[in-house]
């Protein structure tokens, strides 16, 4: 059983490179990029865009029933791109 930490450790460091390449949304300072790590990071690609989908999805089901002129479409589509410098 002692190979199952470094395992999920690797897979876990793919995933958070992979988030680092797709998105800006934030991940753990210490993430060493390796010259292979992005075509091992690949597989992770959809998961990466599930969780902006669900990020998005979840800033709809808030802000558009209690927003008029479609306020929560703009914010599901425009508030994952920001950031702590505004709008990108």
């Amino acid at each position: 059983m002692a190979w199952i930490p470094p395992l999920i450790g690797r897979e876990a460091t793919r995933y958070l490179v992979a988030q680092q390449f797709l998105t800006r949304l934030p991940t753990p300072h210490g993430i060493i990029y390796e010259p292979g790590g992005l075509a091992h990071a690949a597989r992770y690609f959809p998961l990466v865009g599930l969780v902006v989908g669900g990020l998005s999805a979840l800033t709809w089901m808030i802000f558009a029933p209690n927003s008029p002129f479609c306020a929560g479409g703009w914010a599901s589509v425009v508030g994952p791109d920001l950031d702590d410098r505004g709008v990108t």
